[in-house]
């Protein structure tokens, strides 16, 4: 915003509590024009107002001393003063940004800055700063808006806290028994604790997490011309098939026997039907234990609200993806997903996706 600065007529002095310093001044010429849009934004815990053509002087407003806790009768209008209760790092920091704010003002300058109060402890505070021009389109004074965001850091802090006590019991989890014997991959308890570790991730960030349910098609027909050995053959290369066709970040399992279930975390329902469709079109082209098989899968997505109870959302998507899996096998060969069930969608064929390995977008879908 280009805004020339003007000087404070004598009639415009004649204001209760009239400003003394000169900057002050000129900040009350100017809080009528179009500047006033840019401090109206947010309530303002602190206002520096600094000349770029005297640098050592900057107006302090009282209540950036006020939240510091400082009495502002003692603290001189100067830039040192600034620097003094800013953080060494981000003192360097915003100066650089500033630079690159005055050389490009569309360039915004809008970063959380640590102070030191009085009492010795840190305060955040988020500042936005404008730089103000003359009528020769010269820099010639910046101002600073701030905010206090110590309460939002501290929150960060504590959901920190809270991740950091998820991925210990997930370590802890992970160092019991919950393997499947057979396959050597989760099995039911394995996938059900998984899963709710990952659902308090979801609360916390806010991400989609997808599930993958698959069975292999005519399964009872299958057991009937194999005997118990080629069948479990087929149930471990099928596992180690999911383990080539997925992800590092996913989580596989057996469920329930004959079910086999891939947890996605930070995934969509877009892409998590796409990744179904990936293994499945694998596992056809595939024989597992030497048998030609198909697989149906049924997949669920959803994100949580932290207030939400993760056994229910467990729960729930589970009996989702069961749902989903069940329409799937009535055709066989199929990917449904659970929020398109009652809707008539085109599948696409596997051959016709002949070309995804190529597509790089889901490149990191492969261990």
């Amino acid at each position: 915003m280009i805004c020339p600065i003007k000087t404070l007529s004598e009639k415009s002095m004649q204001l209760p509590l009239a400003p003394s310093h000169y900057l002050e001044k000129e900040l009350y010429a100017l809080i009528h024009q179009p500047l006033f849009g840019f401090l109206e934004k947010g309530s303002i815990d602190g206002i520096l107002f600094w000349d770029l053509t005297q640098q050592q002087n900057m107006w302090i407003s009282e209540s950036f001393w006020r939240i510091l806790g400082y009495q502002h009768e003692t603290m001189e209008h100067l830039v040192s003063n600034w620097k003094a209760v800013l953080f060494k790092e981000d003192f360097s920091t915003a100066l650089e940004k500033l630079n690159k704010h005055i050389q490009y003002p569309e360039y915004p300058f809008n970063r959380l800055l640590r102070y030191r109060h009085k009492n010795g402890s840190t305060l955040w505070l988020r500042c936005r700063a404008m730089v103000l021009h003359d009528h020769n389109q010269q820099p010639t004074r910046m101002i600073f808006l701030h905010n206090d965001a110590s309460a939002h850091m501290q929150d960060k802090d504590e959901i920190q806290y809270y991740q950091n006590e998820i991925a210990k019991l997930r370590q802890e989890m992970q160092s019991q028994s919950f393997l499947d014997p057979l396959t050597s991959i989760y099995a039911h308890k394995g996938v059900e604790e998984n899963c709710k570790y990952l659902i308090e991730t979801s609360k916390r960030d806010g991400s989609l997490l997808s599930v993958a349910m698959f069975e292999i098609d005519a399964l009872d027909q299958l057991r009937q011309q194999h005997n118990q050995e080629r069948t479990d053959k087929i149930f471990k290369a099928l596992a180690h098939a999911l383990y080539d066709s997925t992800r590092r970040v996913d989580i596989i399992g057996r469920f329930d026997g004959e079910k086999f279930v891939v947890l996605m975390p930070n995934t969509s329902k877009e892409d998590a039907t796409v990744v179904s469709w990936r293994i499945c079109k694998y596992i056809q082209r595939h024989p597992c234990g030497g048998v030609d098989i198909t697989l149906s899968c049924g997949v669920a997505t959803r994100s949580s609200l932290l207030q939400e109870d993760t056994q229910k959302i467990y729960e729930q998507l589970m009996l989702s993806t069961d749902e989903a899996l069940h329409h799937a096998k009535k055709e066989g060969n199929r990917v449904q997903h659970y929020d398109n069930i009652h809707i008539v969608i085109p599948q696409i064929e596997p051959q016709d996706m002949s070309d995804m390995d190529e597509q790089p977008q889901y490149e990191d879908y492969y261990r």
